[in-house]
């Protein structure tokens, strides 16, 4: 399972192949959704509470359109926004990642897997 459309990162379609057992309809991977552009509040826009009202107030507005698209298609998942990072986290099917893939405002699809970090 592939795509040649850059904007789905590798690691997504490997995370299908490894759930071969389940029917290509059925399976869904957990995913992060990146949009552009990112939300920013000037650094210098009043106190910190503020300047953070102002960024989840932007970031719901860039987010608005695609939690409608998920909507549409039938996510059963609920989807997770992240304010900071401007993405949304969700569990999508194949057919469904490959229609967000193709929304102007989505920048990238990535593997929602817990990362390491070794300090």
């Amino acid at each position: 399972m592939t795509s040649d459309d850059a904007t789905v990162d590798p690691g997504v379609w490997q995370a299908f192949e490894s759930r071969a057992t389940q029917g290509p309809e059925e399976a869904r991977v957990a995913v992060l959704v990146q949009l552009v552009p990112p939300a920013r509040v000037a650094e210098r826009s009043g106190d910190p509470s503020a300047r953070l009202t102002t960024l989840e107030r932007e970031t719901e507005e860039l987010q608005r359109d695609l939690l409608g698209h998920l909507d549409r298609l039938g996510v059963t998942s609920p989807p997770r926004t992240l304010t900071l990072a401007n993405a949304v986290a969700v569990e999508l099917t194949a057919e469904q990642i490959r229609s967000v893939a193709q929304r102007p405002d989505v920048r990238r699809i990535v593997p929602a897997e817990p990362k390491h970090v070794a300090t």
